[in-house]
């Protein structure tokens, strides 16, 4: 595979020195360097895994190094951050996931600076540390970074962020429905909620709209629906128990989320075709950008060629017009 020339390299001012934008550029696109900001993100992730589990006053010394680690690997994240600004600065803001992953990174140095600032005297010890403190829960965002990372990821949020838009009117239809399915049962189990039965279970479903809408999100996921309608046919009508339960089931639990499935697969697969185009369009750019920077190469090759012809033919003219002048009379 023909790797691709920089093209600060073509410039007039860049002949004799490389700029760090283009070693930046070579380090960002490098595979050990990818394969090495990988391993510390996984890393990161272990360590946050190891941390909550560890009590800090038992295992005090193992806190210390992992803390230890934990700003390495914070270091090792900002030099990439700050690594790709040299690459291309503005660019680097252009691309929603370098600014994702900018965003991942502040927060989770901001306990850091806080610390900093306290050991300093600047604030107040105590409350900046328990500040602090609460803030490192930002640090367990730093393994969205993988997201950066895996293209299929990449796809897989931009799918549900770009499907919320038709999620929300679907929400919104399986908000009404349930609106009145919750009306309707505090009506036709009023016979269940209002029984003086002691040994009764779920008296409280269905007593008021909250507790209905309560219900009925419970029912969405399938859980003890059968219990629950069993019990309620037990007091309430049968028949109607039966059909009320069921038809929600069928309409909550299938009907609308076969409906969610369906709208995330539709923009899974609108995305995919549009990132083939891009892929394509790139694609088609870099083979364009190469025919041109060959023609380029070739043109100052053959300048140079022509230059040091000239430059040979006039210190040829020269020593022959040095040695006429020297066999004269």
């Amino acid at each position: 595979q023909q790797q691709e020339v920089d093209k600060r390299l073509l410039r007039m001012k860049n002949v004799d020195k490389i700029p760090v934008g283009v070693w930046a550029n070579w380090l960002v696109n490098s595979k050990p360097f990818n394969s090495a900001i990988m391993f510390f993100i996984f890393l990161n992730a272990i360590l946050l895994g190891l941390q909550s589990e560890l009590h800090e006053g038992a295992h005090w010394e193992m806190h210390m190094v992992m803390t230890l680690i934990d700003k390495f690997i914070l270091v090792i994240f900002s030099i990439e951050i700050i690594v790709k600004w040299l690459d291309n600065f503005w660019l680097f803001w252009m691309d929603s996931w370098n600014v994702f992953d900018f965003v991942i990174t502040s927060f989770s140095a901001v306990p850091e600076i806080l610390l900093l600032f306290s050991d300093t005297g600047a604030l107040d010890a105590s409350s900046v540390s328990r500040i602090a403190k609460q803030m490192r829960v930002f640090r367990t965002f730093r393994s969205l970074k993988m997201i950066v990372r895996f293209r299929s990821l990449r796809v897989i949020v931009r799918t549900i962020l770009e499907a919320f838009q038709s999620i929300a009117m679907i929400m919104l239809l399986l908000v009404i429905i349930a609106y009145i399915y919750a009306i309707i049962g505090i009506y036709l189990l009023d016979e269940y909620t209002s029984a003086k039965q002691p040994d009764l279970k779920w008296q409280f479903k269905f007593r008021d709209l909250g507790s209905s809408m309560q219900s009925l999100f419970q029912l969405l996921t399938l859980d003890q629906w059968f219990k629950v309608q069993g019990e309620f046919a037990r007091v309430a009508d049968p028949l109607i128990t039966k059909l009320y339960f069921i038809s929600w089931v069928c309409i909550g639990a299938f009907i609308f989320r076969n409906i969610f499935v369906g709208a995330m697969v539709k923009n899974f697969e609108t995305i995919n075709v549009e990132l083939a185009k891009d892929d394509a369009a790139v694609q088609k750019k870099k083979q364009v950008d190469n025919v041109l920077e060959h023609i380029m190469l070739t043109n100052l090759a053959e300048q140079g060629v022509n230059d040091a012809k000239e430059k040979e033919a006039v210190t040829t003219e020269g020593n022959i017009g040095s040695t006429q002048m020297n066999s004269g009379p």
